[in-house]
């Protein structure tokens, strides 16, 4: 992040910025990567994709450092055919290695197998906003504090990635 002026009129008021980021095009999975400037709110992930043509799942999860045991702030988990689950989204948390209480309440499935799609994740000061393909999709407490400590994005699972984007 560079420090510049946000507001021609703010005199010698000064605020962070975010600076951007060059879109990370078909990246492979499984994909790990800091998340450029930090998680506050305002950050938004695009994230641009084609499950497998018989996918059984892919996760997009923002962890609090690079270790596989670290904290899981949110755990985007799109479910195929995994174990009992068919056609679920499940959204989770994980502290100290547990997960919490998870999330099912999404009214629709919206991914098909071989069908591309766009998914953004919007930081609020409260919360996550997802939206799939132009539509709002859920949005889930933030349960892990601080916010900030989220530094890592991954995503793994039966998935191509085509692009991902950063604001």
């Amino acid at each position: 992040m560079s420090k510049k002026c946000c507001n021609s009129s703010c005199g010698a008021q000064f605020v962070i910025c975010p600076t951007p980021v060059t879109p990370i095009c078909n990246p492979p999975v499984p994909f790990t990567t800091t998340i450029p400037g930090g998680l506050y709110a305002g950050k938004e992930f695009h994230i641009s994709g084609v499950p497998s043509c018989s996918p059984s799942r892919f996760s997009i999860i923002l962890m609090c450092g690079a270790c596989n045991c670290a904290d899981i702030a949110l755990h985007f988990d799109v479910r195929f055919c995994y174990g009992p689950d068919r056609n679920v989204v499940v959204i989770n948390d994980r502290q100290c290695g547990t997960f919490g209480k998870e999330e099912r309440n999404q009214r629709c499935f919206p991914f098909c197998p071989n069908v591309a799609f766009e998914i953004v994740i919007r930081v609020e000061a409260n919360c996550f906003k997802i939206s799939v393909n132009n539509s709002h999709f859920s949005e889930f407490c933030h349960r892990v504090f601080p916010l900030q400590r989220a530094d890592q994005l991954n995503i793994t699972g039966d998935v191509r990635l085509t692009e991902i984007c950063f604001q």
